[in-house]
């Protein structure tokens, strides 16, 4: 039995374990159920935060991709969770910025045996809550990490004929929101042929954060791996190392070139971790024989971090000497990322002034994480977007032999900004484009008909289409459009379509034709169909009773002055 004494000594130092503990505010990590949970109570303030791993649970062994689930709770105060930071003993993880908290763990990617996953909570008055953690088994058969040894390939799949080469760029996206998901179903709709992403993965570009954000084949960014060429980022690198983005993308290089649909692309390593960026670096020199080995071809250059910018971030100085060597070999574009809004610049010439002979910036860090607001304005600065409501989105480009039609489209499928250019030291365009091909009209219902049509091909680049009816235009569509839908049309009605291409300098091309007859008004059900003849009628009222059914068919035809048809069809009567 216990002495007296002895339980007086046990007594005291629970008191005083008590005692600490509610100095500090803290609970400790508790088993609550089978999950792991800690109540922390922050100094000063009324409310308390409460912490769970409600997935894995305590002890668990876990193989392959484990799920992980985790939740906030915040007593006593309305105020949210700015991001809650995971960590695999005791070493960064991966960082979640939305509810639900969730996320897939690759255990294979660890050694087996034992570890220690915990998180910490982030809250909007910036207070850090500690963390809570669970001990987990690895069990995979896994004893060295497994190291991605592939090369990677740049991704610039062959021109389809007849159909517009359309490349997407975007960055800034990769970190799991809801926005970021916006933004990949938008560039999905798009059906491009190569995407670039401009940079950053959230939060430091881990692999278990590239898995997760960027994505899988079927997934967010991911869903776009086998047409993306990257261009690394500034949150990718950790302590100068950048593991995650090395291995997702298969051991990319810094700095390479490529080439798609008679265009030269040129991915840039904006911060020199490979190189440098002055002109007596590694990289400037390849830079230097890579552009001029492509003299007199169009050129597209795209990098993280913008040379010119009005946002938060502003101007990379560093990168002054490389945008110089830009403009001397005539590159028609430069994309970048880093600050989150979209901007559009006027071309400029190697000391930033208006030439417009000159290099194209355009920054869209649009692609679905926090956009900022603008630092301030520049007249050179032709177009920008800023406001949270409306400035998620992507760019979409239309390549040309000479030269691209563009245009920012947000989420909400609204295009913000628009326009086409041909590529600097390009001879002036007097050939019209060739005409559509393969045009076609359907006439889906008595006062409707959809068009559609193949791509036109300019020397220059198509900007945009007219669609004629009865000789008489009645719409144009951009260039990236290859379909439209007339909703003005009258029953029983022949009608006779022509679609022209227009090129930059606004040639016109010889039209493509077809024509249409639209169905009678009233469409009937046949005699032998199983509603008209009573054999598949709804019931009547419930159990056979109240008043019988019928079924109006009503067509409105408002082309027609008060035309409205009615037909009444008696349905079969449940037995009695």
């Amino acid at each position: 039995m216990m002495s007296q004494a002895k339980a007086l000594r046990r007594f005291g130092q629970l008191a005083w374990l008590l005692i600490l503990a509610a100095i500090l505010g803290t609970w400790p990590a508790r088993a609550h159920g089978a999950n792991a949970c800690l109540t922390q109570e922050a100094a000063g303030a009324t409310y308390r935060a409460i912490l769970c791993i409600e997935q894995p649970t305590i002890g668990s062994s876990v193989s392959g991709l484990a799920r992980v689930s985790a939740s906030v709770t915040i007593e006593g105060a309305q105020l949210g969770v700015r991001s809650i930071v995971f960590y695999l003993d005791d070493l960064y993880l991966l960082t979640d910025f939305e509810e639900p908290y969730a996320f897939v763990l690759p255990s294979d990617r660890f050694i087996d045996g034992p570890h220690t996953l915990a998180f910490e909570a982030v809250l909007r008055d910036e207070f850090l809550t500690d963390r809570v953690s669970v001990t987990l088994t690895f069990n995979n058969g896994t004893t060295i990490p497994p190291k991605n040894k592939n090369r990677f390939e740049p991704r610039a799949p062959a021109a389809t004929a007849g159909t517009p080469y359309v490349v997407a760029a975007v960055g800034d996206g990769a970190g799991g929101e809801a926005t970021s998901a916006q933004v990949t179903d938008l560039i999905q709709s798009w059906n491009p042929a190569v995407m670039l992403y401009l940079g950053d993965v959230y939060e430091k570009g881990t692999p278990t954060e590239f898995l997760n954000w960027y994505g899988r084949a079927n997934e967010s960014y991911g869903q776009f791996r086998d047409i993306t060429n990257p261009t690394i980022g500034d949150h990718e690198f950790e302590d100068g190392q950048a593991p995650g983005y090395f291995d997702y993308w298969d051991n990319v290089p810094f700095y390479y070139s490529f080439d798609a649909a008679g265009w030269h692309f040129v991915s840039i390593d904006s911060a020199g971790h490979s190189g440098g960026t002055d002109s007596d670096g590694a990289q400037y020199q390849w830079l230097d024989a890579d552009l001029r080995a492509h003299d007199g071809e169009c050129i597209l250059a795209f990098f993280h971090s913008p040379v010119f910018s009005m946002g938060p971030h502003g101007d990379t100085s560093s990168m002054r000497q490389i945008w110089s060597l830009l403009r001397a070999h005539s590159v028609a574009l430069a994309l970048a990322g880093n600050d989150h809004e979209y901007q559009r610049w006027e071309p400029l010439d190697a000391y930033g002034n208006p030439d417009p002979r000159g290099v194209i910036g355009m920054v869209v860090g649009t692609g679905g994480h926090a956009i900022r607001g603008f630092a301030g304005s520049d007249p050179r600065m032709v177009a920008g977007f800023d406001d949270p409501r409306q400035a998620y989105g992507a760019l979409r480009l239309q390549l040309g032999p000479r030269g691209a039609a563009f245009a920012f489209e947000n989420v909400s499928r609204t295009v913000l900004d628009e326009g086409a250019f041909a590529c600097p030291g390009t001879d002036p365009d007097a050939a019209p484009p060739a005409p559509p091909g393969e045009i076609t009209a359907n006439a889906s219902a008595p006062t409707r008909a959809e068009l559609s049509w193949s791509a036109a091909v300019d020397d220059t680049v198509v900007i945009g289409y007219i669609i004629e009816r009865d000789g008489t235009e009645i719409a144009r569509a951009d260039s990236m459009s290859t379909v439209y839908e007339d909703r003005t049309l009258q029953p029983e009605g022949t009608y006779g379509y022509a679609v022209r291409a227009v090129d930059l300098a606004g040639n016109e091309s010889e039209p493509a034709t077809t024509t249409v007859t639209t169905p009678s008004l009233a469409t009937v059900l046949p005699l032998s169909s199983p509603l008209a003849s009573g054999s598949a009628a709804p019931q009547d009222g419930p159990r056979g009773g109240g008043p019988p059914l019928w079924l109006l068919a009503i067509v409105a035809a408002p082309v027609v002055s008060g035309g409205v048809l009615l037909l009444l069809l008696r349905p079969r009567r449940s037995a009695r």
